[in-house]
């Protein structure tokens, strides 16, 4: 776990400052009500059933509201045999979340949220903690749809979503986009850009094997003399407006397919110069009262109807299951000749100037409102 110590550190310089700051808390002591976790599927479900209910915290944003909650949990206990009851609450963005469940681990106190949906980057400095149950879940997976691939932090954490960075566009004022990031930061653009203030995309660009700070703090500096915009990733509805004609680069392709699905005039597509693959996972926090509902929701949400309704509600699934749309729309560009570089825990870890380059971008930018 020596890697997930240096990688918290790098990670600390901002968004969780105040998480580290609650890292001298006294050694956490786990909640006395947390049932045991069983130690098969089977004990799992009727744990599960002892249990009765399970806590819901995501941020809406990412994953969905609650109806799609409600969605979640009917197929949930179909696919499961069971009755459950459910608790719902739209949650902060994601390291904030990971805060306050860090919080209630360290006083000894049930966790507010039986899982935690977070990324690579919010779940770093959370994992050297020991916070979070180490789970078999290839062992779990009756439908073997799981395998160690989609296991990081030691069993800790997997992967349930794909998340690709893309160049949305407006067609009407962007007939003919670049397919590069590169092609975009031309003077024909001057105050028709966007990019997101915490620079995403850009930061895994300074990594030394990709394009390296030089290159990509160059380009940011560039959007900045282009005078472009600061749009927050998933606001697309500036781009379908018109109010900007591309958006340089989106976290995701989430907004912008619903969008284009509804009609309106935007597009999207993977830049070939930062074709890059990012996954969302789930984390059960080791003070969780009801372990055994939580595993099994994981277990639910990487199967093949839990994923068709991630999808259908939130356009994302994961690209390493069978069937998933967003391996399809990868597998265009693979077709095509691009290159992906796959950003995980250990990508993260091997490239500590990424984030060193993230910081200093986002300095740029702020510097430019």
């Amino acid at each position: 776990m020596d890697w997930l110590r240096r990688y918290a550190k790098i990670v600390a310089w901002g968004m969780l400052a105040a998480l580290l700051s609650a890292s001298a808390a006294p050694m956490p002591v786990q909640a006395q009500s947390a049932p045991a976790l069983g130690k098969n599927l089977n004990e799992i479900i009727a744990g599960a059933a002892r249990e009765g209910t399970i806590d819901l915290t995501w941020s809406a944003s990412v994953l969905g509201d609650a109806d799609v909650a409600r969605r979640h949990m009917d197929a949930f206990n179909k696919l499961w045999g069971l009755h459950l009851t459910y608790r719902f609450a739209a949650g902060p963005e994601m390291a904030r979340q990971g805060n306050q469940l860090f919080t209630e681990f360290s006083a000894g106190q049930p966790s507010s949220s039986d899982i935690l949906f977070s990324s690579a980057q919010s779940l770093a400095p959370l994992l050297p903690h020991d916070m979070f149950y180490v789970v078999p879940w290839p062992s779990l997976a009756r439908d073997h749809r799981i395998t160690p691939a989609f296991i990081e932090g030691g069993g800790r954490i997997i992967r349930t979503g794909t998340s690709v960075p893309v160049v949305v566009y407006n067609p009407t004022l962007m007939p003919h986009p670049p397919a590069t990031i590169q092609g975009l930061l031309t003077p024909q653009w001057t105050g028709k850009l966007a990019t997101p203030p915490n620079a995403s995309g850009f930061d895994v660009l300074s990594a030394n094997d990709f394009w390296g700070q030089t290159k990509a703090l160059d380009a940011v500096r560039k959007l900045v003399s282009l005078q472009a915009g600061l749009v927050r990733c998933g606001d697309d509805d500036r781009i379908a407006s018109g109010e900007y004609a591309a958006f340089v680069e989106d976290c995701s392709s989430q907004s912008a397919r619903i969008l284009k699905e509804k009609g309106a005039p935007v597009n999207f597509y993977i830049p070939s110069d930062g074709a890059q693959i990012r996954y969302y996972y789930m984390a059960i926090p080791k003070n969780t009262p009801h372990p055994n509902a939580a595993v099994l929701f994981v277990l639910y949400l990487l199967s093949q109807p839990g994923q068709t309704i991630f999808y259908d509600t939130a356009r994302m699934d994961n690209d390493m299951l069978p069937g998933s749309k967003t391996g399809q729309f990868l597998d265009q560009y693979r077709h095509a000749g691009v290159k992906f570089t796959t950003i995980d825990m250990a990508w993260w870890a091997a490239h500590p100037e990424a984030l060193e380059g993230q910081k200093k971008e986002v300095e740029i930018l702020s510097a430019s409102r």
